[in-house]
C-alpha cells in the first residue's frame, strides 16, 4: 500500500511499476493489480540458490523511484521450489553407461528446481523405464533430499561375445508436465567375472616316449565320462577359467584359494594357481563309477563335472570255471572248461584279443581236447579226456 505524507493512502501513479530486488537473484512477477490505494504484484518468482531444503533468509527490497521514501525492505525466508528438472550423474558427459553382464545399475538421480537447487515437494517418486531387451524390470525410488538411487539389474542374455545396448528413460510419474525425462544409453558388456570352467586332461602320443612337446590337453566336457585303467590314477589334470567374453581369468591368490575339488580335501593353492589339478584315483572295480566336481565358490559360484570309469588293465590272471568237475577215464568230459581273464584287480577283462593260437593246453594224462575257442569274453575248451591208470584229481 501507498501512503502521502500525512499517513493517508494514495493509489500508485500511472506508469509507475516497482522494482524488487534481492542480491545475487533474479526476481521478477507478471502484473499489478491495482485497488484503491493498494496495488498487489501478481506472480512474483525468485530464482537463486539457497543453501539447504531448510530454505535462507533473504532481505527483498522494493523500490519506487518517484516517492519521497524510495525503497522498502522485508525480510523473508526463500525455501527451494517444485521439481524443475533431473540430473543423472552417470553419463553426463556422452549420455552412454557401461556395465557388466550380471552387475547391478547404480543411477544417483537429483531433483533440482528452476534455480538449480534440490527440490521441495511431498511427491517425489523417481522411475527408469528400461527398454532393447525382453523382461526388463522398472527401477523405483523415492526422493530423500532431492536425491534417490535408481539400483537394478539388468535381466538380460548376451549372445556371443556381442554387448546389448539398452535405454534408459529417467522421469517422475507425478511431474511429468513440468520436469522432462533424462535418457541414457546403458551398453551391457560381457562380464570379466569367472563363467565358465574348463578341465583338461594330458594326452600323450603312443608313437613315441612321453615329453612334454610330445603331450597335448584334450577337453573334458561337462557330464561326461572319462575311461581310465582300473586301480590307476589320472593325472596329468588342467583347468581355466573364462569370463563370458571366453577371455582366460588370472589365476591370483584370491581365485585360487576359492576353487573346490571333491576328490581332494586339501589343495595346493601353488599348483592350482598354474592351472594344474590334483591326480584322480581310479577306483579298482570295474563297474563302480566315480563323481568328480571342480567348483568355485563364491558370490558367483561356478562348477562343472565328470565322471571317471574304471576299465580292466592287461591281463594278470586267468580263471577256470567247469560246470561238471567229475570226467570218466576214456570219455570226454560232457561240459566245457570255460577260462576268464582277469586284471591284477579281479576285474575280467570283458574284451579279449587272443586267437586259438595263444592258448596252450597242458595237463598229466590229458588225451585230447578241441581246439580252443576264443569268444568275446572268455576261452572255452571242449570235449576234454583223461587216460590215466587209476582215478583221481587230475590237473
Amino acid at each position: 500500500s501507498l501512503h502521502d505524507r500525512l499517513e493517508n493512502r494514495t493509489p500508485l501513479p500511472t506508469g509507475v511499476t516497482p522494482a524488487l530486488s534481492i542480491n545475487n537473484m533474479q526476481v521478477s512477477f507478471k502484473d499489478i493489480s491495482r485497488k484503491g490505494g493498494e496495488c498487489v504484484l501478481n506472480s512474483v518468482v525468485i530464482l537463486g540458490k539457497v543453501d539447504s531444503t531448510n530454505g535462507k533468509d533473504v532481505s527483498l527490497s522494493m523500490q519506487i523511484p518517484s516517492l519521497d521514501i524510495p525503497t522498502q525492505k522485508m525480510k523473508i525466508r526463500l525455501l527451494p521450489g517444485p521439481p524443475s528438472s533431473l540430473v543423472v550423474e552417470e553419463g553426463e558427459e556422452d549420455g552412454c553407461i557401461t556395465v557388466q553382464s550380471g552387475d547391478p545399475i547404480d543411477l544417483n538421480v537429483q531433483v533440482k528446481d528452476a534455480a538449480g537447487n534440490p527440490a521441495s515437494d511431498n511427491r517425489m517418486n523417481i522411475q527408469c523405464k528400461l527398454s532393447g531387451a525382453p523382461h526388463l524390470e522398472l527401477l523405483s525410488a523415492v526422493a530423500s533430499n532431492a536425491t534417490a538411487v535408481l539400483s537394478g539389474v539388468p535381466n538380460v542374455r548376451l549372445k556371443g561375445k556381442k554387448p546389448i545396448v539398452l535405454k534408459a528413460v529417467i522421469d517422475m510419474p507425478q511431474h511429468r508436465n513440468a520436469v522432462q525425462p533424462v535418457e541414457r544409453t546403458i551398453e551391457v558388456v560381457p562380464s570379466c567375472r569367472p563363467a565358465v570352467i574348463e578341465v583338461y586332461r594330458q594326452v600323450v602320443s603312443e608313437a613315441r616316449p612321453s615329453t612334454a612337446a610330445d603331450s597335448n590337453r584334450e577337453r573334458i566336457a561337462a557330464d561326461s565320462e572319462v575311461a581310465g585303467r582300473a586301480g590307476s590314477s589320472i593325472s596329468g589334470l588342467s583347468f581355466r577359467l573364462l569370463d563370458e567374453g571366453s577371455r582366460q581369468v588370472d589365476m591370483d591368490d584370491c581365485v585360487a584359494s576359492r576353487i573346490r575339488v571333491n576328490w581332494v580335501a586339501k589343495l595346493d593353492v601353488q599348483r592350482i594357481k598354474a592351472g594344474h589339478l590334483p591326480d584322480i584315483k581310479v577306483p579298482g572295480s570295474v563297474g563302480e563309477m566315480k563323481y568328480c566336481q571342480v567348483s568355485l565358490s563364491g558370490q558367483h559360484p561356478l562348477d562343472t563335472s565328470f565322471t571317471v570309469e574304471p576299465l580292466a588293465g592287461p591281463l594278470a590272471k586267468l580263471k577256470c570255471i567247469s560246470t561238471n568237475n567229475v570226467v570218466r577215464l576214456d570219455t570226454v568230459a560232457s561240459q566245457p572248461l570255460i577260462v576268464t581273464l582277469h586284471d591284477r584287480q579281479d576285474n575280467q577283462i570283458k574284451k579279449i584279443s587272443v586267437s586259438a593260437s595263444d592258448v596252450s593246453v597242458s595237463g598229466e594224462h590229458l588225451t585230447s581236447f578241441d581246439t580252443p575257442e576264443v569268444t568275446g569274453e572268455c576261452v572255452k575248451i571242449r570235449n576234454i579226456a583223461f587216460n590215466a591208470t587209476s582215478v583221481g584229481q587230475q590237473v
